[in-house]
């Protein structure tokens, strides 16, 4: 078969989903013709809908090479490196060449709004991005459940309900708004309509990564009792044990390592302190039969950390730096900043940002670094930036109050204390931070209020 008639029969099997078949077919055009972009693209994108992230991921290189400016192709790559592990940051470099290309393609608007917010969980910049792409086009189903996301991420359920529902409105098939609209109904403690929902998404596309997708949304949002039917069935769908447990995985080196995985999407901001408290004892458990686990011992560093034990923390995470370990910065920061390390702590976050200038956590120890280096001026600089990129987040808004209060802006401090307050699942530091902003000095220093007892 020519080179013409097979691409034209690839291009054919790829529309009906036969990406299998086309395989071989898209082999023979690119022995041909190693650079055919299109033949690259199809193949690509074929990986994709199998989520063969690293085989797409390599194609898509391929391409890039081929034509740095190939739009779609870069807007693929950032698609890819979103569900990459470690990866997600990287995305946005990509998403950002895209839109420079294409600066009023609703594609990539949306598929820019998607990275930061892969990246800032609820950035003002994505939320304007996507709403920007459906005045280009109200009827670009994508940008309306990227819109729901950024809402579903920051907690405005009620809003990312509507947006969603405008999604399902113009595509009532898609398995992705499906789910969405449960987690937002669920957010609003409309439990039955929300099992319904996931259900749903179920029996549109039941396929093992669908399933896969409805188990780590479910463990991402803290494994509440709410979810527990469903997420017990989708486990015996495949045919997976329930490691939610310590013990679960006995001494099995694989099931350890998935107990790992599953401790670390429980510390996520949507788990809530729940899901950080089930975390550590997951992370505790794989410990004491892998203590090389590293999906553990980061838990055990942001763990220790949080209950003051930076030493400790420190000495796991500047392993788990050494050793490569993709978000062994972060709690290294945790660490560092603990123990007063600001200038380190400052040198890292001013790398990430040399990478990703959007980057809410780097701008978030920036502040928090210059700030305790009484650099308040630059802190407060730095604070604001990350509040405007991520506006509904509560440790960018606890740190946006402190650091306008060490600028002596106290009206800029006290309405991000109060919006910390409302955005939180525990509001109380920065209720305590907003009472120290108004109390006499004497009694700031050393204020605890009643409810901490004495």
């Amino acid at each position: 078969m020519a080179v013409d008639g097979a691409l034209a029969r690839a291009r054919v099997l790829a529309d009906l989903g036969r990406y299998d078949d086309a395989d071989p077919l898209l082999a023979q055009v690119l022995a041909a013709e190693p650079d055919n972009e299109e033949a690259l693209h199809l193949l690509g994108y074929g990986h994709v809908q199998r989520f063969r992230w690293a085989q797409a991921e390599q194609t898509f290189e391929r391409l890039l090479q081929v034509n740095p400016d190939h739009l779609v192709g870069l807007i693929r790559m950032s698609m890819v490196l979103r569900d990459v592990p470690g990866r997600s940051r990287d995305c946005v470099r990509y998403a950002r060449r895209a839109v420079e290309l294409a600066p009023d393609a609703p594609n990539a608007l949306t598929n820019l709004a998607a990275a930061l917010n892969s990246v800032t969980r609820g950035s003002a910049e994505a939320l304007a991005l996507a709403q920007q792409a459906v005045t280009i086009d109200p009827d670009y189903d994508w940008a309306h459940r990227v819109i729901g996301k950024i809402f579903l991420d920051v907690r405005r359920y009620a809003d990312a309900e509507r947006a969603t529902l405008e999604a399902l409105r113009i595509d009532p098939m898609d398995w992705q708004s499906v789910l969405q609209l449960g987690l937002a109904r669920a957010g609003l403690g409309r439990f039955a309509e929300s099992r319904e929902q996931v259900q749903a998404t179920l029996r549109l596309n039941a396929t093992p990564a669908v399933i896969d997708s409805v188990i780590i949304q479910i463990e991402c949002r803290g494994l509440t009792d709410s979810f527990g039917e469903l997420y017990q069935m989708a486990l015996a769908a495949r045919g997976r044990p329930d490691l939610s447990y310590p013990g679960a995985a006995g001494d099995n080196p694989e099931l350890l390592a998935a107990q790992a995985a599953l401790a670390v999407r429980l510390t996520t901001h949507e788990a809530g302190p729940e899901g950080l408290r089930r975390a550590g004892q997951l992370a505790v458990a794989v410990l004491a039969k892998n203590p090389a686990s590293q999906d553990a011992r980061y838990v055990r560093s942001m763990e220790l950390s949080r209950a003051g034990r930076y030493k400790k923390a420190r000495s796991i995470a500047e392993k788990l730096l050494a050793e490569g370990y993709p978000d062994a910065q972060l709690v290294l920061f945790w660490a560092w900043t603990g123990l007063g390390h600001y200038s380190g702590a400052l040198r890292m976050a001013r790398e990430l940002l040399a990478g990703n200038p959007d980057d809410v956590l780097g701008l978030r120890i920036q502040s928090h670094c210059l700030r305790n280096m009484g650099r308040y001026a630059e802190a407060l600089q730095s604070a604001q930036r990350a509040a405007w990129l991520a506006p509904d987040a509560y440790g960018v808004q606890l740190e946006l109050g402190r650091a306008a209060k060490g600028a002596r802006d106290l009206v800029l401090a006290e309405q991000a204390f109060r919006w910390a307050m409302t955005s939180a699942h525990d509001g109380a530091q920065a209720a305590r931070e907003l009472m120290r902003l108004h109390a006499p000095p004497q009694q700031a220093r050393g204020y605890r209020p009643w409810w901490m007892g004495r």
